[in-house]
């Protein structure tokens, strides 16, 4: 369960950043070049509405965009530490390892859980770093990935 929050949190993230990123310049080129655009060709009341549609894109979009900064915070108060490992095991398969440190407030008093999820990733599938340390002989069995800040703006 631990797992699927997390993935949902991941997910969350990286579309809120994703989404930000793209929709102030989106916002920008709706409002001047295609609302100029759909005035001229369909008239001022078709402009209208585009901007009347927009406007309610933008409040959508800032509310998501609020959601995930608290969201954020939430992690960023609950997760400690994370890291991932990727290991080549000797019968050619190819493990990643997710290790998380969450704190958790239990009957008043607050605990650190570490929480492991393991899975089988084909090789093709890993990142181009991973392969190549691999590959190069950097690392033998085991690569260390650093997990990036996510900062939401």
């Amino acid at each position: 369960m631990i797992m699927t929050t997390a993935a949902w949190v991941l997910i969350g993230a990286v579309a809120a950043v994703a989404l930000t990123a793209f929709w102030d310049e989106l916002r920008t080129w709706a409002s001047t070049r295609l609302a100029r655009t759909v005035g001229e060709l369909l008239g001022p009341d078709a402009r209208e509405l585009l901007l009347d549609l927009l406007v309610a894109a933008d409040d959508a979009i800032s509310a998501v965009k609020r959601a995930g900064r608290a969201l954020w915070a939430r992690v960023q108060d609950l997760l400690l530490k994370a890291t991932v490992a990727v290991e080549q095991r000797t019968d050619n398969r190819t493990v990643r390892t997710l290790t998380a440190w969450l704190k958790k407030r239990v009957n008043g008093e607050e605990r650190v859980y570490r929480v492991v999820y393991e899975e089988e990733v084909p090789w093709e599938d890993l990142p181009a770093e991973v392969r190549e340390r691999f590959i190069h002989g950097r690392e033998q069995r085991v690569a260390h990935l650093h997990l990036p800040a996510v900062q939401l703006h």
